[in-house]
């Protein structure tokens, strides 16, 4: 921050310099509102190219949508739960059992236990 006295000559040129910088950046503001005439036509087509997609591109839309919808299908496919086969069946059946049993481990023997 600059800082100035009342009565200094030095000061009082400084603060005329910056107001006379001011109005020349407002003045300057002021001229070019508008980019010249040769200049916009010319900015818009080169915008516009840069914007458009390649020939390529334009015809992958249908080969994309058709691989995200491959995809979709796949992964549905492939999700699926299958069935379970005879063995996970029975050993299931069985851990229920047991689990509902009072007796929750049955070995069977000839031998009775003494003690």
């Amino acid at each position: 921050m600059l800082v100035i006295c009342k009565n200094c000559a030095d000061c009082s040129a400084v603060v005329l310099e910056q107001q006379a910088l001011k109005k020349a950046v407002r003045v300057a503001g002021k001229r070019f509102t508008r980019a010249a005439g040769a200049f916009m036509p010319a900015f818009i087509d080169r915008w516009r190219r840069k914007r458009s997609v390649g020939w390529w591109f334009k015809g992958s839309a249908p080969l994309a949508t058709s691989a995200v919808l491959l995809a979709v299908v796949a992964f549905a496919w492939l999700s699926r739960p299958s069935a379970p086969s005879a063995t996970v069946t029975q050993l299931i059946d069985q851990h229920v059992t047991m689990l509902a049993s009072a007796n929750p481990v049955d070995v069977i023997s000839s031998e009775q236990a003494t003690r």
